[in-house]
């Protein structure tokens, strides 16, 4: 049974979503888009000639613009020149948030 790619398998869509994945602000790759390769695909990540485009499940409370830089600053080995895109495709609320007053449409505040 094979648990994922062979050393020698491994693409820059691979390192990509490592890297990402490593990031702690990011909980999870979005399923909304995905790299193919043969018989597998790499979620979350699309790997073009000029851009790189990088979907991801932020944690909650984490200041989108600093994990857009940071994350820029990871994957510049790898994005070689490429533009990145980074897409958030949503946000990962603590179990408790609702209990704690937080809404769908204003995060933190109350319904009224």
């Amino acid at each position: 049974m094979t648990t994922g790619p062979a050393v020698q398998d491994i693409t820059e869509a691979d390192m990509i979503r490592a890297i990402t994945l490593g990031h702690p602000a990011v909980t999870a790759m979005s399923e909304r888009s995905r790299t193919y390769l043969p018989g597998r695909t790499v979620p979350g990540v699309q790997v073009g000639t000029s851009t790189v485009d990088v979907f991801v499940i932020a944690s909650y409370g984490t200041p989108l613009p600093e994990l857009t830089a940071r994350l820029g600053v990871l994957l510049r080995p790898v994005l070689a020149g490429r533009a990145l895109h980074l897409h958030i495709d949503d946000i990962d609320c603590p179990d408790d948030w609702s209990a704690q007053g937080g809404s769908a449409t204003e995060p933190g505040v109350a319904e009224r």
